[in-house]
């Protein structure tokens, strides 16, 4: 089997002394070359000269492959062409072809390269036929093609059986992976190289400097560094200027400026001390020295070495793009991208080009680079990149749909996971902006499911809890916000969590969990810029749960509670509900004053007429009702104005007004039933039962928490007109579960049916249930205690009654104070006084 003949290897023996006489390295290499093209020249002369004797066609491509060897490119091109046609059916003809075209790939004839190669790879020889495929390779890499260079590497590093070849194609294998950005995949094929056996040093050294770059690429300093210290010469500037960005990458910056400092001030070649500039500047924009990057970059701009020109030139805007400075940024950056379009810096600067249209808001112009750059196409983690910003192009011009239509694509095609979740969580979020919640929350479904571990996950949870939130599905939002506390007890959004937990309990109606959750807030979060918030949701949890007190008190420690209307209502709300009518209409002269927004306005004209009801100022309380209403835009407010007009008029017994009003509100979406039974109210009183009791039974077949109260009205009128087995019948059917103050009230009606029917038994039984399935704190439970041992007197049942007296009479109320009376009397009784 021949030689390889690798590219780029001339194969050249140094010899130190020659004939005794000890000469320069540079007077070392002439002699050398002379000394091997005039042992070839004679050969080649035989074989390109006619007439001359033969040697033979192995003596003929030794030669040849000896002058190709040597760099003597020409004169081997022309003895290749003679040795094809002297020797036209020779055993070594395909060899000196695969000596001929990479001649042409070295002398830059590479379309005539590539057709020896394309005629050779498929030769029955596998030497040939593999060694062609490897020159092929390396003319697509050099081509930039490194999607069919890749191809075809791996397909020979994985057939081939010589080791030379598997390492030649194995360096320059990674070197594509390197090229496309799939550091990882460098990483892996280089390592398998090393570990084979006879890797030239050349190769070798070639392979873990990349190495080297490769681990600082994808993050791995620790990797790097064992690599520097094991595999590069402490004494080389490889060594230094490695060691310090290995420290760079580690975002270890002023360790890196001080080892680039070592090379700056070491025995070192202009190209280094500059190149270790050029890392000092990367380090000051991180660390947002700028004035000291600025200065570095101005001092090099006019002596750059030819070979730093293009990273020297994508700093520049670099820096004024870091510096939020987009006019220059744009700039130079326009310059950078119209001069170097094959730099490792291209598609970088490209896309902080398109970043700094975006940030001035020059929309357009980003969109079109964009799809410019996406055009070419890019490399596929640039290309995710731009369509991520083109997203964010599309969503700041206020076109949703497209901007999700970008996002999707990251989502679904980009193989950079931390830019596929943000782009999920990117889509979810414009999806819920377009109300398609139940979209949205797929999206971070996905997430949790797929990438739970990732830093987006806590977002996606948190996110999910929101959304069902705003759904109104509040147990479901429970359930994800307190997933997201257990889960992410670290998470930076667990302040936002909670609040959001808050106001779900507060939607749902448990105030006590609610109240818990903001004390717990407040306890974990005293610097939380939501601290205010949770403080204002406490105050109207006190509120609800009817700690007046501490609501008023915490409303007045509110540091904004000036501007905030809502409070002031509420501040109102708790004077009228103590009786503090002066405080409550002092809150309401406030507002007035401040508020000029219609609908705060019928807010408060509305809560106004309320006070005025209250302290039965009629009138008053009807203007203030129909400013109510005429400022009003919401149909709820007009109703709830024409309702509490309709009470005022009851109140002042209008009646005739009343019903206007209640008739009204007949078909409201609002305040129908309240309105109906009402009227139902009116005209039982004016003598219409019948009409009444049509409503009243209407109110009670549609259902709802009037239809407790339509039963029990219903019962009064049945009552009202003697019809007692009725309204026994009616009241019975409210002694179920609740048992609140409509069926106390219920059951003490029964009582006092029995009473005036002189079902004695039966109402003392009756009487002395309420005691039983009632709390003592609603008020008909004491009066039926009253009734029952007023009973249990007149039935001489003394000692009965007595004992009822006395348990009344330690309650604080209107009938506690009657017992201790009629205590006495009987107490007195006994002893004849």
């Amino acid at each position: 089997m021949q030689e390889c003949p690798h590219l780029n290897v001339p194969k050249r023996s140094v010899e130190k002394l020659i004939k005794g006489c000890y000469y320069s390295q540079t007077e070392i290499n002439f002699l050398m070359a002379i000394k091997n093209f005039l042992k070839n020249l004679a050969v080649i002369l035989l074989l390109t000269l006619p007439g001359i004797i033969e040697a033979g066609d192995d003596k003929d491509y030794t030669a040849i492959k000896n002058s190709f060897n040597d760099g003597f490119y020409s004169l081997t091109l022309d003895a290749c062409n003679a040795f094809l046609r002297k020797y036209p059916e020779s055993l070594y003809s395909q060899d000196v072809l695969l000596i001929k075209g990479p001649v042409f790939f070295n002398i830059q004839k590479y379309p005539q390269a590539a057709d020896i190669f394309e005629s050779l790879k498929n030769s029955d020889d596998r030497r040939i036929r593999e060694e062609a495929v490897f020159y092929l390779a390396e003319l697509y890499a050099l081509s930039l093609q490194y999607d069919k260079s890749t191809v075809l590497l791996e397909q020979l590093i994985y057939v081939t059986e010589d080791n030379s070849l598997y390492i030649s194609s194995g360096h320059r294998l990674g070197l594509n992976y390197f090229q496309q950005k799939k550091y990882l995949e460098s990483v892996r094929v280089w390592q398998e190289v090393l570990n084979r056996d006879n890797v030239p040093d050349d190769i070798s050294s070639a392979i873990i400097h990349n190495l080297v770059k490769a681990y600082l690429k994808v993050g791995d300093t620790e990797q790097a560094q064992k690599l520097i210290e094991s595999g590069i010469d402490r004494d080389s500037a490889n060594y230094y200027f490695f060691d310090a960005q290995a420290a760079l990458s580690g975002k270890k910056y002023a360790l890196s400026i001080e080892k680039f400092n070592k090379i700056i001030n070491g025995e070192f070649s202009a190209f280094w001390q500059q190149k270790a500039s050029l890392g000092k500047i990367w380090a000051y924009i991180e660390l947002g020295q700028y004035k000291e990057a600025e200065g570095i970059l101005f001092n090099l701009e006019n002596n750059i070495v030819k070979e730093l020109e293009e990273e020297l030139l994508y700093l520049k805007p670099f820096l004024f793009y870091k510096k939020s400075e987009f006019g220059p940024a744009i700039r130079y950056f326009q310059r950078f991208v119209n001069k170097y379009g094959n730099s490792d810096w291209y598609e970088k600067a490209f896309l902080e080009l398109v970043e700094s249209y975006y940030s001035i808001n020059k929309l357009q112009q980003a969109e079109n680079l964009a799809l410019q750059f996406l055009r070419k196409p890019p490399s596929p983690n640039a290309a995710s990149q731009m369509r991520h910003i083109l997203g964010w192009v599309y969503y700041k011009g206020g076109d949703l749909q497209k901007a999700i239509s970008e996002f999707e694509w990251v989502a679904f095609n980009s193989k950079n996971k931390d830019l596929k979740i943000n782009s999920l969580c990117r889509v979810g979020d414009l999806l819920a902006e377009m109300g398609r919640l139940d979209e949205a929350m797929e999206q971070y479904n996905i997430i949790l499911k797929d990438y739970q571990n990732s830093l987006y996950a806590e977002y996606a949870q948190a996110q999910l809890g929101i959304y069902l939130f705003e759904k109104g599905e509040y147990d479901s939002s429970i359930l994800a916000l307190n997933a997201a506390i257990k889960n992410f007890p670290k998470s930076s959004l667990l302040d936002k969590i909670r609040l959001y937990l808050i106001q779900a309990y507060f939607k749902k109606g448990d105030y006590a969990l609610a109240l818990n959750e903001a004390d717990n807030f407040i306890s974990l979060y005293p610097a939380s810029l939501l601290k205010e918030n949770v403080l204002k949701q406490k105050a109207i949890l006190l509120y609800n749960l009817g700690s007046y007190r501490e609501a008023e008190q915490l409303i007045k420690s509110l540091s904004d509670m000036s501007d905030y209307d809502y409070f002031h209502f509420m501040l109102a709300k708790i004077y009228l509900q103590r009786g503090d009518y002066d405080l409550a209409e002092q809150e309401y002269l406030w507002l007035k004053e401040k508020l000029d927004d219609p609908k705060k306005l019928a807010y408060l004209y509305l809560h106004k007429g309320e006070l005025s009801f209250y302290l039965e100022r009629w009138d008053n309380a009807c203007l203030d009702f129909q400013n109510a209403y005429n400022l009003a835009k919401e149909d709820k407010i007009k109703d709830q104005a024409l309702y509490w007009q309709g009470l005022c008029f009851y109140r002042k017994k209008d009646f005739q007004k009343a019903v206007g009003l209640f008739k009204s509100l007949q078909n409201s979406g609002n305040l129908s039933i309240e309105a109906r039974y009402n009227l139902a109210d009116i005209l039982a009183i004016q003598g219409e039962e019948q009409k009444a009791v049509e409503i009243l039974t209407a109110i009670i077949e549609q259902g709802g928490e009037h239809s407790r109260l339509a039963l029990l009205k219903l019962g009064d009128i049945y009552q009202k007109n003697g019809r007692h087995d009725q309204a026994v019948a009616t009241y019975k059917k409210l002694e179920t579960n609740p048992y609140d103050i409509v069926a106390a009230e219920a059951g003490f009606k029964i009582a006092e049916i029995y009473e005036i029917d002189g079902k004695t038994e039966e109402a003392v039984l009756q009487y002395l249930s309420l005691s039983t399935l009632y709390s003592h704190e609603i008020s008909f439970v004491n009066k039926a205690r009253i009734r029952c041992a007023r009973l249990l007197e007149k039935t001489d049942r003394l000692a009965e009654a007595e004992k009822i007296y006395r348990e009344v009479s330690k309650a604080s109320s209107e009938e506690a104070i009657y017992a201790q009376e009629r205590l006495k009397q009987l107490e007195a009784a006994k002893t004849g006084r």
